[in-house]
């Protein structure tokens, strides 16, 4: 089980992407748990992930979260604007997965 959580100024942008994201992950057999969360949440879900995948929105935050994540091994980036903004699920997972080494 691979565990994805993207991060983004509330956590609700996110949350139409998790389901698409989900959808594409059922279909091509994948066991992925993909959640979303407000960026202030990160640190208490750094435990819980594989993946930490960070809204476009919130970019400049990214020095600081790769900071924290870097202690807990995690790795950290900013979901590729074009795959956000068009809620491209099968994109996102994929690079979800590539930041983790995950063959698909």
């Amino acid at each position: 089980m691979v565990r994805i959580y993207l991060f983004c100024s509330g956590g609700m942008s996110s949350g139409m992407l998790v389901s698409r994201m989900r959808k594409t992950a059922e279909s091509k057999g994948i066991e992925a748990e993909i959640k979303a969360f407000a960026l202030s949440q990160i640190s208490k879900k750094l435990d819980d992930l594989d993946v930490a995948l960070l809204g476009p929105q919130v970019e400049y935050r990214l020095p600081s979260v790769k900071k924290l994540c870097d202690d807990k091994k995690v790795p950290a980036a900013i979901i590729p604007s074009i795959d956000y903004g068009m809620m491209n699920g099968e994109n996102v997972l994929e690079f979800a997965l590539k930041q983790i080494n995950v063959e698909k």
